[in-house]
């Protein structure tokens, strides 16, 4: 075996090892954001009153909607399918949640559709248990981004 070979063959290892080092970290990482989303999921869960009343008093100040979590940082694999893109052209705001028909020519038929492709996505069954305990209260769920952080909240 020649000399170059044998570099080669040791830089062959180094780089095995290091990928697989990676692959490591990056299954631990996953499963401890995995561990502090499931954390603040069934924390808001069971907050669910304290929300509820929330939600009262934001409908008390006629707000339009009320924001649950106000970090949602969660917005890839492996909580939701694919890449969805909640920025888009800010598809998700409160002024389109209003279901104002003339705005931009979206409506709340749109939003509906919207709000059902999002549902859709969720991989994540325990938060897709929050998701539909709050529809089963005759709220409408969103999440949408302001252009530095996500935010998940229900349509009043």
């Amino acid at each position: 075996m020649s000399f170059i070979h044998e570099i080669n063959e040791a830089r062959s290892e180094t780089f095995k090892e290091s990928v697989k080092q990676r692959h490591v970290d990056k299954q631990k990482e996953l499963q401890e954001e995995q561990l502090e989303f499931h954390s603040i999921i069934t924390e808001t869960i069971n907050r669910i009153d304290e929300i509820k009343s929330g939600i009262l008093n934001a409908a008390k100040r006629d707000d339009h909607s009320y924001i649950i979590l106000d970090n949602f940082k969660w917005v890839k694999s492996p909580y939701f399918l694919g890449s969805v893109d909640f920025d888009g052209a800010a598809l998700n705001t409160s002024e389109l949640l209003s279901g104002d028909p003339t705005l931009l020519g979206f409506n709340s038929e749109w939003h509906k559709t919207y709000r059902q492709f999002v549902r859709e996505t969720i991989k994540d069954k325990l938060f897709l248990n929050l998701w539909e305990q709050l529809e089963s209260l005759g709220l409408e769920p969103f999440v949408t981004n302001d252009g530095f952080k996500n935010q998940f909240g229900v349509k009043l």
